[in-house]
């Protein structure tokens, strides 16, 4: 009975380990059947050992008389019951080990429906991947599924002709127990990417499945087992793979090579310091910078780690999260990083991300950085890689324009002329708004909220968030429009409650998203503390504004422009309405009052101030006489 009760358990163990991963069950059913099956080992031993089989049934052992038990012939029946589940279990080994082992992604899995050319080209070429569950029973292993995903993000993002949903769309699904065509649906693609990694020791289990969104049915899947110094090649197989199922709209010269490190441990520490990165929590970027430090020191040419470095340390600049680093500084090692990653790999997507970034004048209206990188971009014009710097240097130049010209209309004019799209400051600053834009938009209804929020239509605004489905309602973005909805009509208590689902309780103040953003991190932690204060728990708010207080103080020192409303409405939790009063006038004069400032949850609260009234006005007939410039009518909002 012991030998046939071990068998008996490898087997439902292994075929457990075997179909959790394509079944979507959770990461914890192997723990769970496992210690199932040891607790469950003495219980068999005991009734083995007290009770026996009769003719008459089942009696104590006690009670059956040696003349009358048939024990020989019940343990030969076991011992065929042995033989048999060891046959199982060699059966088990061979398919395990050499069928499904072996395939690495010429085929599909046995039940899978293989890609139909013709279904293809009915329109799977846009794809999202969503991250990988983390099956090791390890929570400290996440890094190393969500970095497996993002990996394969990248690579498929490189694949002309193949639109790759943006990684926070796709990874706001996280843990998420929903319909794979909602998602589909919710992400605006017609084919998912999902799979797990589970790690024991040196090893490694990734199992990976392509998925028509439009019937939930499988187009590919594959297990790849491998030692853990072939996660690169892991991740060149799978990405090819997914080409191969995805042919009939991919360029078939198109190139999936990514920079890849030749050290594992360089690797895990870049995962580990991008896993960090992104939790907005004290230190933690400081402690990333020095995990992709680590990293390139180890391999000198991994350009990701680079391009990381270079983003850790513009995080780390004074007017952005818990920054120490001076912002010239900052910029020069930015630079100098950015220029070693795209020496090691002129395609990184990660540091064109980066890079990019600057031409918008990340310190909000510096414009005597904004000259010193153009003159340094001018002087490299006739070297390698010119043609990306002018492209860049343009960038730089039509920002600095925006700055120097009063006005927006001939701002509007110059970014027509060069063939950009003016959309953002049409809206910003003309408050114009382009409907056939806005329909082909990968979430129209969000940004349509936006739009009715900023216009102050709270009735089209709560119009807009019932009309999307309700796994929509649920990503994290929209609950933060959801909570300034709330706020704006006075629900504080609903408008807290929305924050904390969108933040899951955690209450960030530094983000990456600018702070004249209305949905700033900055930005909706004072509209918590407003919420706060008028409900009476001044208790809560008071550790948030020590954090608030910091970082504004570190932007009134620093930046030169964009941080408006959150100065305002810092200086007016604090109590002088006067104050607040003079600081916005000055920055109406300086052209630096958005139109949006006067519809804010906190700030309406001086909606009966006459000399808020008056700068309300003048903003109006300053962007109706910039209308007028372009032949355009007064603004209809």
């Amino acid at each position: 009975m012991a030998v046939a009760y071990a068998v008996l358990a490898w087997i439902v163990i292994q075929v457990t380990d075997t179909v959790a991963p394509p079944l979507h069950l959770p990461s914890w059913t192997l723990g769970f059947v496992t210690w199932i099956g040891i607790i469950g080992f003495p219980f068999a031993l005991f009734f083995a050992w007290a009770f026996e089989l009769t003719p008459e049934g089942v009696k104590r052992s006690s009670e059956v008389a040696r003349t009358e038990s048939i024990a020989r012939l019940t343990g030969r029946k076991i011992d065929f019951i042995i033989i048999g589940l060891l046959a199982a279990a060699v059966v088990v080994l061979i398919v395990d080990n050499y069928v499904l082992k072996d395939r690495q992604g010429l085929g599909p899995v046995a039940g899978d429906r293989p890609p139909d050319a013709a279904v293809m080209r009915q329109g799977h070429a846009s794809i999202a991947v969503l991250p990988f569950v983390n099956m090791s029973n390890d929570p400290e292993q996440d890094y190393l599924s969500d970095g497996l995903a993002e990996e394969l993000l990248i690579l498929l993002a490189r694949i002309k002709g193949l639109k790759v949903a943006a990684r926070t769309s796709s990874f706001a699904f996280r843990g998420e127990e929903q319909d794979i065509r909602s998602i589909g649906n919710a992400l605006n693609v017609r084919t998912l990417l999902e799979g797990s990694v589970r790690k024991s020791g040196d090893r490694i289990r990734v199992t990976a499945q392509l998925i028509d969104a439009a019937d939930g049915y499988h187009l590919w899947s594959d297990t790849f087992d491998r030692e853990l110094t072939d996660i690169f090649r892991i991740q060149d197989e799978i990405s090819a793979a997914i080409v191969t199922a995805l042919r009939a709209h991919l360029d078939p010269g198109a190139s999936t090579a990514a920079s890849s490190p030749t050290s594992v441990a360089a690797y895990d520490l870049y995962l580990q310091g991008r896993h960090l990165a992104r939790e907005l929590k004290e230190g933690n970027t400081r402690k990333a910078l020095d995990l992709f430090r680590q990293a390139t020191d180890i391999d000198p040419d991994f350009a990701p780690a680079w391009a990381a470095r270079a983003a850790a340390v513009l995080d780390l600049r004074e007017t952005q999260y818990w920054g120490e680093i001076p912002a010239a500084e900052a910029f020069a090692l930015f630079q100098s990083n950015i220029d070693k990653a795209l020496a090691l790999d002129p395609l990184l997507a990660e540091a064109h991300v980066s890079r990019s970034m600057l031409s918008i004048g990340r310190e909000y209206g510096d414009e005597s950085y904004l000259k010193a990188l153009q003159q340094r971009l001018e002087n490299r014009a006739d070297g390698p890689g010119s043609a990306d710097h002018g492209e860049l240097l343009e960038q730089v130049e039509l920002s600095l324009y925006a700055m120097t010209e009063p006005g927006p209309a001939k701002v509007y004019q110059r970014y027509k002329e060069s063939g950009r799209d003016p959309s953002w400051l049409a809206y910003l600053a003309l408050k114009e708004v382009d409907d056939e834009e806005l329909a082909t938009s990968r979430n129209p209804a969000l940004v349509r909220m936006d739009i009715a929020l900023d216009m102050d239509q709270l009735a089209r605004a709560q119009e807009l968030y019932d009309s999307m489905p309700q796994e929509m309602q649920n990503v994290p973005v929209v609950l933060e429009d959801l909570s300034i909805l709330q706020m704006r009509r006075g629900e504080c208590a609903a408008g807290l409650a929305t924050l904390d689902r969108a933040h899951g309780g955690r209450v960030p103040i530094y983000g990456q998203v600018p702070p004249f953003h209305v949905r700033s991190n900055s930005n909706l932690a004072l509209n918590r503390v407003h919420c706060l204060k008028r409900l009476g728990r001044d208790d809560e708010a008071a550790p948030i504004m020590e954090g608030l207080r910091r970082y504004v103080g570190t932007l009134r020192s620093n930046a030169k422009s964009g941080y408006a409303s959150i100065d305002a409405k810092m200086r007016l939790l604090e109590g002088d309405k006067n104050e607040v009063l003079d600081a916005l006038e000055k920055r109406l004069e300086a052209q630096d009052l958005d139109w949006r400032v006067f519809a804010d949850p906190v700030l309406r609260s001086l909606s009966d101030e006459p000399r808020f009234v008056a700068m309300r006005e003048r903003l109006d007939a300053f962007i109706d006489a910039e209308r007028a410039k372009l032949g355009w009518p007064q603004a209809a909002f």
